[in-house]
């Protein structure tokens, strides 16, 4: 398997199990977050599921050429965006093993799809 196909199915399953929890039990979460309602998290996890179903059916494909590059920037956006958001989220209240673990995979996500975003695609790595 490729390099880029491994980091690929890596973020796939991260998020596809973080968007399956947050589907699941969403009270739970919401609680442990200090989130008003389950409703936003249950979104949320509908979100993640969607990234990572898109992610896991383009895992074979070029990414970076004109046709993967919508998928890199709609990544790249998520991820640089949830990134900020729970760095926000962590300097405003306690650290958690789940918001620091949810910040770890956004935090990979922004890292993987900037460097997929900002190199020239190629059919070897």
């Amino acid at each position: 398997m490729k390099l880029q196909q491994t980091y690929i199915v890596i973020y796939a399953i991260l998020c596809g199990c973080a968007g399956l929890c947050l589907l699941f039990v969403p009270d739970e979460v919401a609680n442990r977050l200090g989130a008003p309602g389950s409703l936003a998290v249950s979104l949320w996890g509908c979100a993640l599921l969607g990234f990572a179903s898109m992610n896991w059916v383009a895992r074979h494909a070029l990414l970076g050429g004109i046709y993967g590059r919508s998928l890199i920037v709609g990544n790249q956006v998520h991820s640089l965006t949830g990134c900020l958001i729970w760095l926000k989220y962590l300097i405003n209240t306690n650290l958690t093993l789940l918001s620091v673990g949810m910040l770890a995979i956004y935090v990979y996500g922004c890292a993987l799809f900037s460097l997929l975003m900002f190199r020239r695609p190629n059919q070897n790595s």
